[in-house]
């Protein structure tokens, strides 16, 4: 695994000016949040600060915070599996849905900060001027605030708050992914 400052093509001490994007990173990032962090550096230019992060609407949020979300699931599965793309469409779906989504943000919520609380609940609590037809308004509300939490983090440049989140479902993950490979097998 590579450390942030091979992801930055800087030789920076970590925290320093030059690697503010980053946050000043203490522990590798995984490949996904690595893959994260790459397309964040690809967009150049922007500047990544908790109040930055703080000022945009809570569903520019949970708009990044789908992409992150999103990119993060494919990059597992694509990186864990050799299957087709339709069988890893369906297998990616079930994580990137709002049921999973709110479940996953309730699992969590005893240990998000009274910060992320307060992006998760400015987001859930949004008015929307559209619901998802597949899930009820509650999981779609859990879902965009748990977009948004994500979004935040993305936008404030802490990449390791990102992977924190992300791995308290790859165990989840991985148990789908093994029904997956023995439905594959039949």
């Amino acid at each position: 695994m590579q450390n942030m400052d091979k992801i930055c093509g800087m030789d920076s001490v970590k925290g320093s000016e030059e690697c503010r994007c980053a946050g000043g990173l203490t522990e590798p990032l995984s490949e996904g949040v690595q893959s994260v962090y790459s397309m964040a550096r690809l967009l150049g230019g922007r500047e990544y600060s908790k109040t930055h992060a703080l000022e945009e609407s809570s569903l520019s949020l949970a708009f990044l915070g789908d992409a992150v979300w999103s990119l993060l699931v494919r990059d597992y599965f694509c990186n864990k599996t050799t299957f087709k793309n339709n069988n890893l469409h369906k297998l990616c779906t079930k994580f990137v849905k709002a049921s999973f989504q709110a479940q996953a943000v309730e699992s969590i919520m005893k240990e998000l900060t009274e910060e992320e609380l307060g992006v998760f609940r400015r987001a859930r609590n949004t008015k929307m001027a559209t619901v998802s037809k597949n899930s009820s308004l509650a999981d779609y509300k859990y879902a965009t605030g748990f977009e948004a939490l994500l979004g935040y983090h993305y936008l404030a440049g802490d990449f390791e708050r990102i992977q924190w989140i992300f791995e308290r479902f790859t165990s989840s993950m991985d148990e789908v992914l093994e029904l997956f490979e023995k439905r594959k097998d039949k």
